[in-house]
């Protein structure tokens, strides 16, 4: 569920337990911290340039609105949901961007730019945030208790037998979990004793009556999605039939967005080479002092259509790291890793000389990531389906990477991106190169590798 969807549900449930009072402490929070924000701005603001008061009410507003919006796109709303560094990240990210485009327009309409000044307020700015973050954090913990949830699955399905040994939202306290094969008679006894039902992958016709049921008894549903849910949900509403239909072509999106998305990928990827030209260059010396051996690694992977090239990155293992000749991802506590490699990795330095390929038109800034041809073949035998990620260009970020990890089971990885490529915008590919540089504050568990028995991130189940 995504935070706009996840901020409603949450402000659903406080309106149907009438308190009120909680509603507005959670809204007038969110709202205080934008009002003191655009204060430290225009307080900067104000004492280097001459404007009216109906000027400072206009840029205020501005202000307000354009944070409101990057934050809330990029989760910096979602207190009790993400950790504080993800929120504070998403806040201070969105401070920059909206301090950068409101100095652009200054500097445009006044030739002023007053660089100290605004370098003040942001500073200023992001002190506040993080404190506000913090004490955000506690009054959501304090105010709102968890939701009482039953999760209902089916026991014949493997990836919901993983998927039960995951954590669950801090939002949900989960009090009893049921096998839909037990029959789903007894779940009408939780009406009335749990505020949430969160459905697996079960058989769509119990899952259809027990969404009727839901509704009926007033509660809350999760549901976790099949594939084919995915692509329902891009549907387009069509009223030239009786009843209406629902709509859906991959010819739906624009040649336009293609264009511009040829477009971004060519910025970014030139100013992401020039912004790191000093770090690409001590790393390749670091690499070539260590072992002597070339400095970058080349590897077959698979993009759109089924297209074959070949990815450069950074060499992070030894030289000889695949000398049986069998493909296979990286484990944990990998041995042939390199000491450089390591760093390299953790920080996903290795990846920026992908840029390169994103120049050439082999992949795309954003996109699923590419796999090995080898990898893939063994992924579709058992899930020929996730064939369907070539739809599009692969990429080095995307949906996948920004809230998967390395090692996600190759059915949850199709799932994020179908999530991506059923619903592709440049505002969606923009919001996904923001979120991306937050990999570096997740740490160690997005690029944890897979277990020391395992060649791919496909695991076996008993």
């Amino acid at each position: 569920m995504s935070s706009p969807q996840m901020e409603r549900f949450q402000v659903d449930k406080l309106l149907k337990q009438d308190n009120s009072k909680v509603f507005f402490i959670l809204r007038g929070y969110k709202l205080f911290g934008l009002i003191v924000c655009a204060m430290i701005y225009l307080w900067q603001f104000v004492t280097r340039t001459q404007v009216t008061g109906k000027e400072r009410v206009i840029v205020g507003l501005v202000y307000m609105v354009l944070l409101y919006k990057f934050e809330k796109s990029t989760g910096g709303y979602s207190l009790g949901k993400l950790r504080i560094p993800s929120i504070v990240f998403s806040k201070w990210t969105s401070l920059i961007i909206v301090q950068v485009i409101l100095m652009g327009i200054a500097y445009y309409s006044a030739r002023q730019l007053h660089l100290d000044s605004h370098i003040l307020s942001l500073a200023l700015a992001m002190l506040f945030t993080l404190l506000w973050t913090i004490i955000g954090n506690h009054l959501t913990h304090t105010i709102s208790p968890p939701l009482k949830t039953v999760v209902v699955y089916d026991g014949n399905n493997v990836w919901d037998k993983e998927r039960m040994r995951h954590p669950f939202p801090r939002q949900l306290e989960i009090i009893d979990s049921y096998d839909i094969n037990d029959g789903a008679e007894a779940i009408l006894s939780y009406a009335g004793k749990v505020d949430v039902l969160y459905l697996y992958r079960i058989p769509p016709d119990i899952r259809n009556e027990l969404l009727k049921f839901a509704t009926a008894k007033d509660l809350f549903v999760y549901v976790v999605p099949r594939l084919g849910d995915l692509i329902l949900n891009s549907y387009r509403k069509s009223s030239l039939f009786q009843p209406p239909v629902l709509r859906y072509c991959s010819r739906d999106t624009l040649s336009t967005y293609h264009m511009e998305k040829r477009v971004l990928d060519i910025v970014v990827s030139c100013i992401g080479l020039l912004i790191t030209s000093p770090l690409l260059l001590l790393v390749a010396i670091l690499i070539k002092i260590e072992d002597r051996g070339p400095i970058f690694y080349r590897q077959v992977r698979l993009t759109q259509g089924r297209k074959e090239f070949e990815i450069i990155k950074f060499r992070s293992m030894t030289v000889n790291a695949e000398a049986d000749g069998v493909a296979r991802l990286s484990t944990k506590n990998d041995p042939r890793t390199t000491r450089v490699g390591k760093w390299i990795r953790k920080l996903r330095i290795d990846e920026i000389p992908q840029l390169i390929n994103v120049l050439k038109g082999e992949m795309s800034i954003v996109g699923p990531r590419p796999e090995r041809p080898d990898i893939a073949q063994q992924y579709e035998e058992e899930l020929p389906e996730f064939s369907l990620r070539l739809l599009t260009k692969a990429g080095i970020t995307g949906y996948a990477q920004v809230f998967g990890k390395y090692n996600t089971p190759p059915y949850d990885k199709l799932q994020m991106d179908l999530m991506y490529i059923l619903n592709q915008s440049l505002w969606e590919d923009i919001k996904l190169i923001i979120l991306t540089p937050r990999l570096f504050i997740v740490g160690e568990d997005s690029t944890e590798g897979v277990n020391e028995d395992q060649v791919t991130a496909m695991k076996s189940y008993d």
